[in-house]
């Protein structure tokens, strides 16, 4: 964790020589924004051709989802402060992960524990793993992640998996957790009670932007905790209600380098497009072109998860952007 300390005067007068007099003082303010934590502060100088248009950033990550898509809101039983925003089977799937969509219901799952610390997986369907791959997570679902228990709760939770072929998968426990497992053989009932996703996709620690569908009071960004391909987890300091709602594609976002502070400056007018915008409307124009000492700023507090910069001068564009999450 870092800290960011903000510092502005500004200070405007009437004097014909500057002489200090307060009563001449058109503006006089001053601000100290001292000790904000903040992630990953950054500074980056760049120089932009003229009437060209370069990305800084860009860190949305690409969902599924259309206008109908719904989810439901609730309270995850693993904490008092933790939710679930879990797709309800209408309208298209998320795509937080690709799903492997496996149809294990009717059969029985084995799990065969090896000696070094791997397990086997098969399956009475026999060839019913074709679509998994190496690097795969296997889900499965149970009363330590927030769900109806049907395995041991030894053998619940995420896997990765090592080898796959059409009948059978080598897995191991996620890197970083401490080994578990045991060897027991289920009948699955339904297809959600064993999944299998992508590695790829929406990670822990990227930011959920929730601005559409909900009410208010849940239209805020969040830390994700947790992810599988239909649903992600996150904590919340404030209560939010449970609720299920339509936000459409606009109005869900996942993120994986979502700014909380943004400043640009730059020597030469110049167009910033922040969060996927393709207007110019925003413009920044230095107070004298192409002069260090007077440039153009633009500053923002607040969600910044994509900028480009279009140089709208005949020169080339000195910027300097500073961001931190």
């Amino acid at each position: 964790m870092s800290t960011l300390n903000i510092s502005r005067r500004i200070l405007a007068f009437e004097d014909a020589v500057a002489n200090n007099n307060p009563m001449r003082r058109s503006v006089d303010w001053s601000r100290s924004v001292l000790g904000v934590p903040v992630e990953k502060p950054s500074s980056v100088t760049l120089f932009v051709d003229p009437l060209t248009e370069v990305s800084i950033f860009d860190g949305a990550r690409v969902l599924t989802t259309d206008n109908l898509s719904e989810f439901a809101l609730s309270l995850s039983l693993l904490a008092t402060d933790r939710y679930r925003l879990a797709w309800t089977g209408t309208g298209a799937a998320p795509g937080f992960r690709t799903d492997r969509g496996l149809t294990l219901s009717g059969g029985d799952l084995t799990i065969t524990l090896q000696a070094n610390q791997t397990a086997v997986v098969t399956h009475t369907g026999g060839a019913v793993f074709g679509a998994v791959v190496a690097g795969d997570v296997l889900f499965i679902p149970g009363v330590t992640t927030g769900d109806t228990a049907l395995f041991d709760s030894m053998n619940e939770g995420f896997w990765t998996v090592l080898a796959a072929n059409a009948s059978q998968l080598t897995v191991a426990r996620t890197s970083g957790t401490v080994f578990e497992g045991l060897t027991e053989t289920v009948t699955v009932a339904s297809d959600d009670q064993v999944q299998a996703f992508s590695s790829a996709g929406v990670q822990v620690g990227d930011t959920l932007e929730l601005s559409a569908g909900f009410v208010s009071t849940t239209r805020r960004t969040y830390q994700v905790v947790e992810v599988t391909s239909g649903w992600v987890e996150f904590y919340s300091s404030l209560p939010l209600a449970a609720e299920t709602a339509v936000p459409t594609i606009a109005g869900l976002g996942v993120y994986t380098d979502a700014k909380r502070y943004f400043f640009l400056e730059t020597d030469q007018e110049v167009a910033v497009k922040l969060n996927g915008e393709t207007d110019e409307t925003t413009r920044v124009e230095p107070w004298l072109a192409a002069n260090d000492s007077l440039p153009g700023s633009f500053e923002k507090t607040g969600i910044v998860f994509s900028c480009s910069v279009k140089n709208r001068s005949t020169a080339r564009a000195k910027i300097t952007v500073i961001t931190a999450q």
